[in-house]
């Protein structure tokens, strides 16, 4: 038995190990001089750290950058432009996604074949509908815009909402449905105030879902922004100077970034538990 668990807390600490050391490299790196970004041996812990890095991604002085010279474009209007989009399409996808669960679940909304039907927007590669995007957005005046961004996300994301939201809706009894209309609830209302606080959970893990997906999304940003809606990824491989890639600013940025997502995270974590622990009941049914 104590062999058990010491192999067991031996492959928890390996697997930590392993899911920690880039978190600590990228904090590591934020906090080096210049000179300490590509030398060999790697440093490992700054003897001098600074905070130079994440001054100079909000345009603020920042000695030790522009010793080593380059113009860095500072970096709030990225959070800015990275945050509306996301919140707005997690917002939106779960909304008309527990809207479209509902219907499929209770209803048979277009057949048996909907519910993998909505899944075709994710297995088209996303260089196959950017371009003909692009020409659309263009005449739309949606290029360079976050509402273009929201669209766009939302039409990608929403398929992931339905999928894993109407899971949990297959699994309320629909007699919970029938006594409430009994006791006087209008029927337009019952999803909202019979169904959705049982389906919480999914709701929660869905959007941190989108959530993370719109945050980091790369490819179609980059493509229908150039300036006034550049996001964080973009704005990632724009930071380089001197005839390199500023790791340090890409560092802090990096680590600024992965703060929204920790925290909302946080504030959902009762919600996503009890979606998981709804999952892991209807596994072993």
């Amino acid at each position: 038995m104590r062999a058990k668990r010491a192999i067991y807390y031996l492959v928890m600490l390996v697997a930590s190990f392993f899911a920690l050391f880039p978190m600590f490299w990228l904090v590591s790196t934020s906090i080096k001089s210049p000179f300490e970004w590509f030398v060999i041996p790697a440093v490992w812990i700054s003897a001098n750290p600074s905070l130079d890095s994440y001054a100079a991604i909000f345009g603020l002085p920042a000695p030790s950058i522009s010793v080593v010279g380059g113009v860095l474009v500072p970096s709030f209007f990225a959070f800015q432009n990275s945050l509306l989009a996301a919140a707005g399409t997690t917002l939106a996808a779960v909304a008309i996604g527990y809207l479209g669960a509902y219907s499929i679940s209770r209803y048979k909304t277009g057949g048996p074949v909907t519910y993998f039907f909505v899944l075709t927007a994710r297995m088209l590669p996303p260089v196959a509908v950017v371009i003909p995007l692009l020409v659309f957005f263009q005449s739309l005046s949606l290029i360079d815009t976050v509402y273009g961004l929201v669209l766009i996300y939302l039409g990608v994301n929403v398929a992931f909402v339905i999928w894993i939201v109407r899971g949990f809706i297959d699994d309320v009894p629909k007699e919970l449905e029938e006594a409430a209309a009994l006791d006087g609830v209008r029927k337009w209302t019952i999803p909202f105030r019979t169904v959705m606080p049982l389906v919480k959970g999914g709701l929660a893990a869905s959007a941190l879902f989108v959530f993370i997906l719109s945050w980091t999304e790369f490819g179609i940003a980059l493509l229908l922004t150039q300036y006034a809606s550049t996001t964080i990824p973009v704005l990632l491989v724009k930071y380089s100077f001197g005839g390199g890639p500023a790791l340090g600013p890409m560092a802090a940025l990096s680590t600024l970034a992965v703060l929204p997502v920790i925290i909302l995270g946080y504030i959902i974590q009762k919600q996503l538990v009890r979606g998981l622990s709804m999952g892991a009941i209807r596994g072993r049914r």
